[in-house]
């Protein structure tokens, strides 16, 4: 997990243990950049390195601009600065950004499935759905058993069911029950869009 930026009400009482007063660097609202991270940070990892990156930006600045007489002993209050909020920040957008991209990649495995599920047509025979389910579908259920840094469970909790129903579609079965099965594929893409976009998976 990404190392832990610290909140407003964490900074205002690391001031007060450092005796640090407010506005000591008059160009730099710590509390600010600090709230302002906090706002995005979220399921979106790209959202969340940029919000850090610039965070990060800010806490530099203020610390290159400390004034020695503003602390009651300043090299404390900058080594447990630099380590507590600048350096947290800097290595919160580093795994941020590897977290985002493993989520990427199995974002578009998702995007894949959706679509080639769209491809789907009434009339589809059972040799088609069959080869759907072996690639794209089991593809997806795979992937979704090693993505470290994003919760696939409502995804799996869709797909599983189609992965069995169309496992344990026989031959002969009627074409009335291959279509009923398209649309439930067709059915389960829409739903899955919906849980993608509230994650920001793509």
């Amino acid at each position: 997990m990404p190392a832990s930026i610290p909140t407003h009400d964490n900074w205002k009482k690391f001031k007060k243990a450092h005796g640090v007063e407010s506005n000591a660097v008059s160009s730099v609202n710590v509390g600010k950049a600090l709230d302002a991270f906090h706002k995005v940070y979220g399921r979106d990892m790209a959202a969340n390195a940029k919000a850090a990156d610039t965070c990060a930006s800010e806490l530099t600045k203020y610390l290159a601009k400390f004034p020695d007489n503003a602390a009651k002993n300043p090299k404390a209050f900058k080594d447990a600065f630099r380590k507590d909020y600048v350096d947290a920040a800097v290595k919160s957008k580093e795994e941020f950004q590897t977290m985002g991209g493993e989520t990427q990649a199995f974002g578009g495995r998702v995007a894949s499935l959706l679509d080639i599920s769209g491809k789907l047509k009434p009339g589809t025979d059972l040799g088609t759905l069959q080869k759907y389910r072996q690639g794209p579908v089991r593809g997806m259920l795979a992937a979704a058993t090693t993505v470290k840094h994003y919760d696939p469970k409502d995804l799996v909790k869709l797909w599983k069911p189609i992965d069995d129903t169309i496992n344990n579609l026989g031959t002969g079965v009627a074409q009335d029950t291959l279509d009923k099965v398209v649309k439930l594929c067709h059915v389960t893409a829409q739903k899955t869009l919906q849980i993608c976009k509230k994650d920001g998976l793509f």
